[in-house]
Parts: C-alpha cells; sequence; structure tokens
C-alpha cells in the first residue's frame, strides 16, 4: 500500500524516468487497485502532472466479507437456504463414509498438496501455465504459518479442495476446486464453510477476500462488492504508445457517443 506521505509531485520524475529509459515500451498498466486508495489517486494524478496520457478502466468486481464475531454469528446472517445447504450436504457426506480436514502444518503439507492437486486434475480448471510456481508459493506460506487447505474426503479420494492464504488479519480465497464426478455432494460449499469456521474461529480474521471475479456463488457467503480497476498510461516517447493513446481515446469517445459504458 503507498504511505499517505507520498505526494504526486514526488512520484513525477520517476515516471518520466520509466518512460524515457524504456520508450519502446507503448505502455505502463496498473492493476488492480482500490479505485478509492492513496495508490490510485496518487498515481493518478501523478500521472497527469507528468503530462504522459492516462486512462481509468475497470478490471473486476470484489467480494468480501467483513466479520462481526465467530461462526455462528456469521452464520447466522446468511441465507436459510444455504445455511441449510451447509448442514445437509456435510451430514450427506459425513454419512457417506466422508470426511473434512484442514491442512495447516508443514509435516502434512506434501500429503495435502497431492491431494489438492488431484482435484484439480478432475475439475473444470484449466492446467496451471507454470507448474512450479503455485506448489512452491504454498510450500513458502505454510512454511510462515499462512496457509489453510481444505480438503473434503470421499473414503480415501479427495473430492474437493481449497486454498486460503491467512496473513495480517486476512483470509484470501485463493485456490478452489472440486471433482465434478462429486458434485451430489457439493463439496465445494462443504470444504468454503469449514475455512470459513477455521479462520473465524480459530485465526479470528477481521476480513476475508474471494479475490477476482464476480461469481453469483460468492455474493452468499460475503458481506459486500468492490470494484478494482486500473490506470493504462501511454509512453508519450514511442510511436506506438501515441498510436495506443489516439485510439483510445477515440474508441471512448465513441462509447460516449453512443452511450455505450
Amino acid at each position: 500500500a503507498m504511505q499517505p506521505w507520498v505526494k504526486p509531485q514526488t512520484l513525477v520524475p520517476l515516471l518520466r524516468s520509466i518512460f524515457k529509459h524504456h520508450a519502446p515500451v507503448r505502455s505502463l498498466r496498473l492493476d488492480p487497485m482500490d479505485p478509492d486508495s492513496v495508490a490510485f489517486k496518487t498515481l493518478s494524478e501523478a500521472l497527469r502532472i507528468a503530462g504522459i496520457g492516462t486512462f481509468a478502466y475497470f478490471c473486476f468486481g470484489n467480494w468480501a466479507l467483513s466479520p462481526a464475531g465467530g461462526w455462528k454469528a456469521y452464520l447466522a446472517t446468511r441465507s436459510a437456504n444455504l445455511r441449510s445447504s451447509v448442514k445437509r450436504m456435510t451430514n450427506r457426506l459425513i454419512q457417506a463414509g466422508g470426511r473434512l480436514e484442514v491442512v495447516t502444518q508443514m509435516a502434512d503439507l506434501e500429503r495435502g498438496l497431492a491431494a489438492y492437486h488431484r482435484v484439480y486434475s478432475s475439475s473444470w480448471k484449466v492446467p496451471e501455465p507454470f507448474g512450479d510456481f503455485m506448489p512452491n508459493l504454498f510450500r513458502l506460506c505454510a512454511a510462515r504459518g499462512a496457509m489453510r487447505l481444505g480438503i473434503a474426503w470421499l473414503h480415501d479420494v479427495p473430492i474437493a479442495a481449497q486454498i486460503w492464504i491467512v496473513l495480517n488479519g486476512r483470509a484470501e480465497i485463493f485456490k478452489v476446486a472440486y471433482d465434478e464426478a462429486y458434485k451430489q455432494y457439493s463439496p465445494g460449499t462443504v470444504v468454503t464453510a469449514l475455512l470459513m469456521e477455521h479462520v473465524l474461529e480459530l485465526d479470528r480474521v477481521k476480513e476475508v477476500d474471494y479475490l477476482i471475479g464476480d461469481d453469483a456463488y460468492k455474493s452468499q457467503w460475503m458481506s459486500h462488492r468492490r470494484e478494482r480497476w486500473g490506470l493504462v498510461a501511454y509512453n508519450p516517447l514511442s510511436i506506438a504508445g501515441l498510436v495506443g493513446f489516439t485510439r483510445e481515446a477515440a474508441g471512448r469517445a465513441v462509447k460516449r457517443v453512443i452511450g455505450r459504458p
């Protein structure tokens, strides 16, 4: 986060230097940011003062929760349908021979990651472009006590897994996946409830963040929606940058005329 004492004028020489020494670069994109944050406002003003053509653009909706108590208090604020679904599906899974687990310790990490990868490969998810990145990130988080890996098992088969990162009083819902062959158990719902109870009761977090996306199901769990925006600044020292700025300005002018958002 940008400190409030950082002034736009302070950033102007830095921004001009970036564009001067990287003249082939067409544009600079800064996202995602809270449009009401100090960083967004300061960077916008600094780019304006520097005379660099800049436009703001919408990135994505972001659902979050500011809990006002523990698990029971939180659950009481959710819809009757969600409360019923959590109870019913958890019981169905347990009665079918299932169990739930939250992995937080390094000693259990590799076993937990193996379960996560098995679920991920059986889900609708697109394979990760860099196979080593996520496992190593999760190992780093686990080493710092920040990883919460929730797993739903049916007998010895993992059918859903989620990885949340808990740090500085925040829980971020980072990766979710379930095996579609077992969707009759709503394992994703069950694991979300499992981890939500864990972070509210044991970690006592002040915020839960669903990160990227406006997926409809997120509103069932969260308390409010935010927006994340970005800034695109076109390099005035690059021909490609000038072309990009002209096209952007023209495109936005057309949208205003025809009334499109």
